[in-house]
């Protein structure tokens, strides 16, 4: 497996395991490279609802809420269920295709409050590159974690992570605002690549079911001095 460290690791002064962001891109690369329309159109409903409003369909036969992470197993499966007529509608097999190879937790973890309606776009242009040809992961490592008054944690970890403000009440992850700044955001290091800052400057939020959190250890990587700004890593 194949990783990409987005940015430079923290300085083991800062922490000697610290949280990592984990985002994977396997599942997306191989419904980009067979139904390019159909990701975008899954991707505009994990993040935006307006889809429904365009198409004419009545959110409330398929799901009364707008987050995965409050949803019951009927809005779940509601929001599968208007997904699938979305895209399987004229295009069935491409649906199929997606059913079995999206994992179920992607397909939980949609926040349709976020409003990012470009991300599809957005991640399509950032892995036809070919840098990220054979990357299954990317890795984004925590250099300072914040509590609600902007001081920061004591502790690198993951459940200061989950008590931050940079984590929202629906699971929802700050990476950067729009403005490029971190306010509230994360604070990431020096992001090694043009593509990857403009992905997250499409929106800087991430719903749950496209990130994972772990710890550095966790994926066996060896410290590497913070000046070096990313390495592709085989596991």
């Amino acid at each position: 497996m194949l990783d990409y460290l987005v940015s430079s690791v923290p300085d083991e002064k800062v922490s000697s395991d610290p949280v990592v962001v984990v985002i994977p891109i396997g599942w997306m690369k191989k419904i980009i490279n067979k139904y390019p329309d159909s990701f975008d159109i899954f991707m505009h409903n994990m993040f935006s609802v307006d889809q429904f409003e365009a198409l004419d369909m009545d959110r409330f036969e398929y799901t009364e809420s707008l987050n995965g992470n409050k949803a019951t197993t009927d809005d779940i499966m509601g929001w599968i269920k208007a997904t699938k007529k979305m895209i399987g509608n004229w295009n069935p097999e491409a649906w199929e295709y997606m059913r079995k190879n999206i994992p179920p937790d992607v397909m939980m973890g949609f926040d349709m409050e976020i409003g990012g309606t470009e991300m599809g776009p957005a991640f399509r242009k950032l892995l036809k590159e070919k840098e990220f040809e054979n990357v299954d992961r990317l890795i984004i490592p925590i250099h300072q974690i914040i509590d609600d008054n902007g001081n920061p944690f004591p502790n690198n970890d993951i459940l200061s992570m989950l008590s931050s403000p940079h984590i929202d009440a629906d699971r929802t992850i700050k990476i950067m605002d729009n403005s490029g700044s971190q306010n509230n955001a994360i604070n990431i290091g020096i992001i090694s690549n043009d593509a990857i800052e403009d992905l997250f400057l499409t929106t800087g939020l991430l719903p749950k079911g496209l990130y994972r959190l772990m710890n550095l250890s966790d994926l066996n990587l060896s410290w590497m001095p913070s000046s070096i700004n990313y390495r592709k890593l085989k596991i």
